[in-house]
Order: structure tokens, then C-alpha cells, then sequence
């Protein structure tokens, strides 16, 4: 994960330094720890390393991954705290779905946590509740207005590899 956020961030200081400017400062311990006790789990790795090197995007400008902007810990917790209050309040029990192998057959899981965002509803999400054929940390795709989860990477380090490459192509 380091390497790849930093060919990232030297990728964006030649490039967009927008963009560069826009990331916030490391997540402290605590925030860490909130954000595990508000989602009752331990943060993945890749998560939590790349959450201690930029606690997401200021959100002053355009999404890091094109119109997915990276979540901070604050966000991630806000954003999952919401989902699934509407999903335990049954909202999404009428709503079809239709996930990819491996993942959950839900409009929205507790085990799955938004990373990044668009600001219109729809996520990013590492998966740590997949189903068979699947694999824990998995990302995925919520779209609010769509019942297609998909799976885009088989980690969030594969997934953070693959847009730094089309970053820099």
C-alpha cells in the first residue's frame, strides 16, 4: 500500500496538485478506534494503513478516483451508521438485489464499508462478510438506486493499484 500511495501522491503533485492538496492530514489512533466501535470490527489492514496515511479527501474539489471520492474515518462511519439504520428498520426489504458471486444477497450489509463515495449515494465498499466464492476484503460496488453489487478488485490494494494505473496512463 505505501508504494502505491506514493506513486500516487508524486503522480498527482506533477499532475493535480488540487487534488494532492486535498487530502487530509493521518487519521489519529482514536478516530481509528472510533470508526472500529461504530462498525464493531476490526478495520482491515489495507483500510486502516491507508486511512494512517490520509483520512480521506477534504471533498473541497473533484473526487481522488474520478467521481469516487476517498472517505475519511468520519465519513466511512457516518455513511455506514445510516445504511444500516434504513436496512435494521427493514426500508430495503421490499428492494430486489442482485449481487455478483460471493457477495451477499442484500440491498445493504453491515459488513460491508463505504470507503469511498460519490456524494449521491452510491460506495465503494470492502467486503467482510462475503459469501461463498467470495473473499473477505473484497471491494465491491452499492449503488443506491440499483440492486447490481458488483465485485471490481479482490482487495482494496489490487483496487487502489488498478486506479493508480489508470491515473497514470
Amino acid at each position: 500500500m505505501r508504494k502505491t500511495w506514493n506513486r500516487l501522491e508524486q503522480w498527482l503533485l506533477a499532475h493535480d496538485p488540487a487534488r494532492l492538496a486535498d487530502l487530509r492530514p493521518p487519521a489519529r489512533a482514536g478516530q481509528l478506534a472510533d470508526l472500529e466501535a461504530t462498525l464493531s470490527l476490526a478495520l482491515p489492514h489495507e483500510l486502516a494503513e491507508s486511512l494512517r496515511r490520509h483520512d480521506g479527501q477534504a471533498r473541497k474539489g473533484p473526487g481522488l478516483f474520478g467521481k469516487m471520492a476517498y472517505s475519511g474515518c468520519l465519513a466511512i462511519a457516518t455513511d455506514w451508521a445510516a445504511l444500516t439504520r434504513l436496512a435494521n428498520d427493514g426500508d430495503f426489504n421490499d428492494l430486489p438485489n442482485a449481487p455478483d458471486n460471493g457477495i451477499a444477497s442484500a440491498w445493504w450489509h453491515a459488513g460491508w464499508i463505504p470507503f469511498a463515495a460519490n456524494g449521491a449515494g452510491d460506495h465503494l465498499c470492502i467486503d467482510t462478510a462475503p459469501t461463498r466464492g467470495g473473499q473477505v476484503g473484497q471491494i465491491i460496488t452499492f449503488e443506491h438506486d440499483h440492486p447490481r453489487r458488483r465485485l471490481v478488485a479482490s482487495s482494496l490494494g489490487a483496487w487502489l493499484e488498478a486506479a493508480v494505473q489508470k491515473a497514470v496512463r
